[in-house]
């Protein structure tokens, strides 16, 4: 994809999260979507069948961004722990700034449309990797599963108590081995844990 167009889609998936926040799913048209984008509606339909399928994209974005945030991680050979707490807080910093658009879409925690599965499914295997290495190593409680962390940490709604929901759901996973406390908070001194809030 060429670079203006691929500009002009992330301008689309912009502009229909932001309209749909400040007017609802209902009464958006393609043509208010396009104006707030910039562009115009053959633009729109040119990259997106139908306002469904552009409202799916913004989900899609969402868990590439995921998945990007897990492969980094998984690549950089630190501590797994950490990377698997920065890709949780992450995801908490993304819903709570997308929060208005997913309550109106009806976006549900812990289940995917279709459209969105093959997206979350590649972002789960390098998350699941770090969890894994994390559970040999003894951080990550046995019972515990990478995919309840993530749900968990997607109904953490609450921006002004964002950080202590991330370190309950933290504390929640980890071994009485780890002071799920004392690290997120060592993480957030350090600046770790601060990273782009959304797309």
């Amino acid at each position: 994809m060429r670079v203006d167009a691929a500009n002009n889609k992330m301008r689309l998936v912009r502009a229909v999260r932001d309209v749909i926040s400040e007017q609802g799913r209902a009464a958006v048209t393609a043509k208010e979507i396009a104006c707030k984008a910039g562009v115009g509606t053959a633009t729109l339909y040119r990259h997106f069948e139908n306002k469904d399928t552009l409202i799916d994209e913004v989900s899609i974005v969402r868990w590439m961004q995921m998945e990007q945030t897990a492969r980094q991680g998984a690549q950089m050979g630190g501590s797994s722990l950490e990377d698997i707490i920065r890709t949780l807080d992450f995801f908490t910093r993304m819903i709570n700034a997308d929060n208005q658009f997913i309550d109106i879409v009806g976006v549900k925690i812990g289940w995917s449309p279709e459209p969105i599965r093959p997206i979350r499914r590649a972002f789960e295997t390098p998350f699941t990797d770090m969890w894994v290495r994390c559970q040999r190593e003894g951080a990550i409680r046995r019972s515990a599963h990478p995919r309840d962390a993530i749900d968990m940490a997607g109904s953490v709604r609450n921006g002004e108590r964002r950080l202590q929901m991330l370190t309950m759901v933290v504390g929640g996973f980890c071994t009485g081995a780890v002071d799920a406390e004392a690290l997120v908070h060592d993480m957030v001194v350090s600046g770790k844990l601060k990273a782009r809030t959304s797309f």
